[in-house]
């Protein structure tokens, strides 16, 4: 008895650090997708901001993310000539989308960044 109440608070502390940083780990490669994918739509010669934001959703959506919000660089898309630099930013907050909200103070927001050139 003596050994778990030694052991048990350390393994749980362990575990739910783990499930923290798993929880993160997910959520910043889901970020990154979304903002790669929708720099993608974005870059296209016929690519609209509703467009790149419909694709960056559909992930975000799809792996159940919440709270996200999504940015461009320029704000309208389709008056990007060929060769300008769009940059897409999603962003999430990181207590929205953990099993744990609020247990390890260190999680805070994430924010992915990706830029491309138009075609």
């Amino acid at each position: 008895m003596v050994e778990l109440a030694v052991c048990l608070p350390t393994l749980l502390l362990i575990l739910l650090t783990g499930i923290q940083a798993a929880d993160m780990i997910f959520l910043k490669q889901t970020l990154q997708i979304a903002s790669y994918e929708s720099a993608r739509a974005a870059i296209k010669r016929k690519g609209t901001s509703a467009l790149a934001e419909d694709a960056a959703e559909a992930i975000l959506d799809g792996r159940g993310v919440n709270g996200y919000s999504i940015t461009f660089d320029p704000q309208n898309v389709a008056s990007a000539e060929r060769g300008d630099v769009i940059r897409v930013t999603v962003s999430a907050a990181a207590d929205a989308n953990t099993v744990l909200p609020g247990w390890l103070p260190l999680a805070q927001d994430m924010s992915v960044s990706t830029r491309m050139v138009k075609e």
